[in-house]
Parts: structure tokens; C-alpha cells; sequence
């Protein structure tokens, strides 16, 4: 499940909320009614998604992320599965 937080608790815990996006390398997600509008991510992750490949679009880039937020793949280190996503297609 994501997790959605509203802009009042980024405002109270925006550092910490920073740190556990960089820590975990996932999405946080800022919404309202528990519906996602942006999300927060890690530098090295939306380099490696999306700067190095513009062509792809933001439905597909979401979708591999939310695939991995998921637990897509156990135990997996992030820049391999990108490297073999990037393969596939």
C-alpha cells in the first residue's frame, strides 16, 4: 500500500519525511482525501528512472515505481532491476 500524507504533516515532518524517502529509495506520496498528487523521490532513483531516459513516459516511470513499492522483487538492488526493466523494453 502507498502512503499518502497530507502537506500539514510534510510541514510538521518535512525532514524527516525527506530522509526516509532518500533511506528507502520509494515514493512518498502528498495528497489529499488519500488520493496521490505528487510524490516525493529520491535524487538518485528519478536519475536513474528518469533522467537517463526521457522517452519514457510519467504512466510508466509511476507504474515501476509502484511496482517496486510493492515489493515487486524481494531482496533486489534497485539499479539492477532498472538496468533489466531498461533491457526489456
Amino acid at each position: 500500500m502507498q502512503e499518502i500524507i497530507s502537506v500539514r504533516e510534510l510541514q510538521r515532518n518535512y525532514r524527516t519525511i525527506i530522509n526516509r524517502a532518500k533511506r528507502t529509495k520509494k515514493p512518498v506520496f502528498l495528497g489529499r482525501y488519500h488520493k496521490p498528487e505528487v510524490a516525493i523521490l529520491d535524487m538518485g532513483v528519478y536519475e536513474t528512472v528518469y533522467k537517463h531516459k526521457p522517452k519514457r513516459s510519467w504512466a510508466e516511470i509511476k507504474k515501476t515505481l509502484d511496482w517496486i513499492k510493492a515489493g515487486g522483487k524481494q531482496n533486489v538492488n534497485l539499479a539492477e532491476f532498472i538496468r533489466k526493466d531498461r533491457q526489456s523494453h
